[in-house]
């Protein structure tokens, strides 16, 4: 530690050395922002340099999880009285910055956004449904038993290149199938009663599901994951973690997987051209899934269960 004299206080050497400078060349600076220690509040964020971890302060994540609270009161007694269009903006944002630490909680404001929309009279009161007290109360839970981000687990990942495994999933009017490379194993599966949803849309997201699920129950869910798929739509949510209220479900169960084996996945597209054994699957066409990949192995698997969000 080394006496800095404008500040009239002690500073970690190589810190003093710097503003030394700095004023040196009539670099500007503020006492309140050289701070030092362990843990550091950054732009809000709690940086813990010992275990190299990102969190909320511990004041501002009792906050939030108080307002979350009232929100997923169980005596539905906050429901009934509703809330202001401007506390539900609040709480959008407030859980926005939160997602800087749980990013893969976004899923939970697919039905806040719903309920705001076509909303613009800030006092106008606005009641939570089931819907977005099941949706807040699920991202509740995840920050209760959250740990934060742990840097040394999030390093970026070549999808191409270091994924422990690979995986192509497609849906047909039939149904879905998913092909695990590495293993030359091929699974497939029914399409199920949507009534009247986005047919292929729907089971091309529920089989991007279905192979997590696979990979989580029956291999142990490897660290890094690559699923690939021909459908735009089934990338965008997945990289996005945005979707409607109806497929928001599915978002959610493929983050729980995520976020309870400490895993990562990363979903992109593939032209259909070259996903044809997957699409050879999602048909039943078993000769032509044999002949485009020999000695394959074919198994039936089971969606996981999902109850879809109301209609719009």
């Amino acid at each position: 530690m080394e006496w800095y004299e404008p500040y009239q206080k002690l500073m970690p050497g190589p810190q003093a050395k710097l503003l030394r400078v700095w004023d040196r060349f009539g670099v500007p600076h503020k006492e309140s922002k050289q701070v030092f220690g362990n843990p550091l509040t950054i732009i809000g964020i709690s940086v813990d340099t010992e275990s190299m971890t990102l969190n909320l302060p511990l004041e501002a994540r009792d906050d939030l999880l108080q307002e979350l609270d009232l929100w997923c009161d169980d005596s539905g007694q906050f429901a009934r009285k509703g809330a202001a269009l401007r506390r539900w903006q609040q709480l959008a944002g407030w859980l926005n910055w939160s997602f800087n630490v749980y990013p893969l909680l976004r899923p939970c404001l697919a039905n806040v956004y719903m309920k705001m929309r076509g909303k613009s009279n800030p006092k106008g009161k606005i009641r939570p449904n089931n819907a977005v007290r099941s949706d807040l109360t699920w991202a509740r839970n995840h920050i209760v038993a959250s740990s934060g981000v742990h840097l040394l687990k999030c390093a970026h990942w070549d999808p191409h290149d270091e994924a422990d495994i690979t995986v192509f999933c497609d849906a047909s009017l039939q149904g879905m199938g998913f092909w695990i490379k590495s293993l030359n194993l091929g699974l497939y599966a029914d399409t199920i009663d949507t009534q009247g949803e986005e047919f292929i849309f729907f089971h091309e997201s529920l089989c991007v599901l279905s192979a997590l699920h696979y990979m989580d129950v029956e291999l142990g869910m490897p660290r890094r994951a690559t699923i690939f798929t021909d459908n735009s739509n089934t990338v965008d949510i997945f990289n996005s973690l945005a979707a409607s209220p109806r497929i928001n479900p599915i978002l959610k169960a493929a983050c729980d997987i995520a976020l309870e084996s400490c895993s990562g996945f990363k979903v992109l597209f593939v032209p259909g051209i070259n996903n044809q054994i997957a699409d050879a699957l999602s048909r039943f066409d078993f000769d032509r899934a044999t002949s485009l990949s020999p000695g394959i192995k074919l198994r039936r698997f089971t969606p996981p269960r999902v109850t879809l969000g109301e209609h719009l």
